[in-house]
This record gives structure tokens, C-alpha cells and sequence, in this order.
């Protein structure tokens, strides 16, 4: 469970972006999931390095610009696939 890690910030982020048919910023999904904008970045971060989310920017390359973030619904759906055989 690495992308969604047990962690109910995780699966909110993750939900508003699979509602989403463009890419939002950190503010946008912050405002959306009602929790702080710093909160959001630091997940996005782990969701971005665990493959879930893709950014317009590289890491490390995001200090004073808007950054806009997209889901990668291939790597969610294999997570939940795997999610699934683990109960079966």
C-alpha cells in the first residue's frame, strides 16, 4: 500500500485528482480536501516518488513556481489490483 500508505490525506488527494479532468495545483487540491497547503505538498511529494502522481515540474526543480499535479490512474489501478489479490 504504498501509495495510499493507510493514510486518509493520500486517498483524499488522490480522489480529488481522479475527479479532475485537468491537472491542479498544490493550492487547488489543498482547497478542495480542506487541509493545509504544506500538508498536501509533503504528500504529494511521497505520492510523486511512490508513482502515483505526476508533476509539471521536476523534483527539485519546484522552489517559487506553481506546480501543477496530475494523477497517473495507471499506477493507482495497479495498486488497488494488487490491494485486491492480497484479499483474495
Amino acid at each position: 500500500m504504498e501509495i495510499f500508505g493507510l493514510n486518509q490525506v493520500r486517498m483524499a488527494i488522490v480522489s480529488v485528482l481522479a475527479r479532475s479532468d485537468s491537472a491542479l495545483t498544490t493550492r487547488e487540491i489543498a482547497d478542495q480536501t480542506g487541509v493545509q497547503k504544506l500538508t498536501v505538498l509533503r504528500h504529494l511529494n511521497a505520492l510523486e516518488e511512490a508513482g502515483a502522481v505526476t508533476s509539471s515540474e521536476g523534483p527539485g526543480e519546484r522552489e517559487g513556481r506553481t506546480v501543477a499535479w496530475a494523477l497517473n490512474r495507471q499506477a493507482v489501478l495497479d495498486e488497488l489490483e494488487a490491494i485486491t489479490h492480497r484479499f483474495r
